[in-house]
């Protein structure tokens, strides 16, 4: 069995978790590369945002909120409450 890998995006590490990667694979397997790009992309803006004021997200919550939203909105099934 492999270590996880991290990968590093302008300086953020991207979570390499069982629930991001369940979360992952389900975008990319439900979704266009185009809906999957766009939220990670959220991620990022929002992990940066975050570090630009002095904050220190969960960025696995961070990650799993930028891509659930838009998935269920897509898919029309109903919104979660934030």
């Amino acid at each position: 069995m492999t270590a996880p890998s991290e990968q590093h995006i302008a300086g953020i590490v991207v979570p390499d978790t069982p629930l991001v990667r369940e979360i992952t694979e389900h975008i990319r397997d439900t979704e266009d590369e185009l809906l999957f790009n766009h939220s990670r992309r959220v991620f990022l803006f929002g992990a940066l945002q975050g570090r630009r004021r002095g904050l220190q997200p969960d960025l696995e919550l961070l990650y799993c909120r930028s891509d659930v939203p838009r998935h269920r909105a897509h898919r029309g099934l109903p919104q979660l409450d934030a």
